[in-house]
């Protein structure tokens, strides 16, 4: 069971600034468990702050989100925003080659949902294998359950 909760936001948790059905419940319910959970984006705050307004006005609690460019020195900021290691957390993005490799090359676990960028062919054909696949961010409270 992981303690740790991070996603990527763009692909993830919203497409064109919007909420991905479903992103909304698995969050609370995240955060019902005693789980932590924070979100990533390369994009700049202020262009995410409709998203983070949305994130918290359906979880009723502040939202943290780390922007920069996915590698090491990020996923260390993320682990000691979180207060946790590695390998009691998981990263679930939309991208092999940065969200997935920054999962595995930190040492915690990765899940891939095919709403962003990735697709099934492009998963089949990457040398990069995530640990979980989503439909969506909605079939993340499956990790959950248990």
């Amino acid at each position: 069971m992981f303690k740790g909760f991070i996603f990527d936001l763009e692909g993830t948790v919203f497409l064109s600034d919007r909420l991905i059905p479903g992103a909304d419940r698995v969050i609370k319910l995240i955060q019902e468990k005693g789980r932590k959970v924070i979100f990533l984006s390369n994009r700049p705050l202020p262009t995410c702050g409709v998203i983070i307004s949305a994130l918290e006005a359906v979880t009723l609690k502040k939202v943290e989100v780390i922007v920069g460019e996915p590698s090491l020195t990020m996923a260390e900021a993320v682990l000691e925003a979180l207060g946790l290691r590695a390998d009691d957390c998981i990263l679930i993005g939309d991208r092999l080659e940065t969200d997935i490799k920054m999962a595995k090359d930190s040492g915690m676990a990765a899940g891939i949902v095919l709403t962003g960028v990735t697709d099934e062919k492009t998963l089949k054909e990457s040398s990069l294998h995530p640990d979980f696949i989503f439909q969506s961010i909605a079939d993340v409270d499956n990790l959950l359950i248990g």
